[in-house]
């Protein structure tokens, strides 16, 4: 199992684009927020389990996006993006949460649509822009407008505005 692991390590770092000092960086601030949570918390360390849980999930996610090729990802986000606002105008008809509609509630999982297009919109432009020659032109503009008023007007209809 062990070589395993590292013939897998050994694909996934010439794959992989990882700058080391950000992910540093990143890992120093979760274990500070863990602190935090455990000291404010009053020493509960259920809450910092599930916290910990979150950011390897999270950390997880990092690691298989940095392993795909941005072709991929280019690919893949006017996807994202349209499941993103399909959730959105599904948080319009079934969403709530505390007071406020913007979650869905899968069950298992309460799930904030916008979360999604918080990486999709920019990504979506990235795509759009990367097909195009620079600078833009007008009507360049007006789609990218346009890409980006349509989840911008369906999360101001939530009453929440944090995203």
């Amino acid at each position: 199992m062990t070589h395993r692991l590292q013939l897998w390590w050994a694909r996934y770092r010439r794959n992989a684009t990882l700058d080391l000092p950000l992910l540093a960086l990143l890992l120093a601030a979760c274990g500070l927020g863990l602190m935090v949570l455990y000291s404010a918390g009053g020493g509960d360390t259920g809450l910092v389990l599930k916290q910990s849980l979150r950011f390897a999930l999270g950390f997880a996610a990092l690691l298989l996006i940095a392993w795909l090729p941005p072709a991929a990802l280019r690919r893949w986000s006017p996807w994202a993006y349209a499941v993103g606002v399909l959730l959105l105008i599904a948080v319009a008809v079934l969403g709530e949460g505390r007071g406020a509609q913007r979650w869905l509630d899968f069950g298992f999982v309460r799930f904030q649509p916008s979360e999604i297009l918080k990486l999709a919109v920019p990504m979506t432009l990235a795509g759009y822009l990367h097909e195009r020659v620079l600078p833009p032109s007008l009507l360049d503009l007006i789609v990218l407008g346009a890409l980006t008023a349509v989840p911008a007007l369906l999360i101001i209809e939530q009453p929440d505005l944090g995203t």
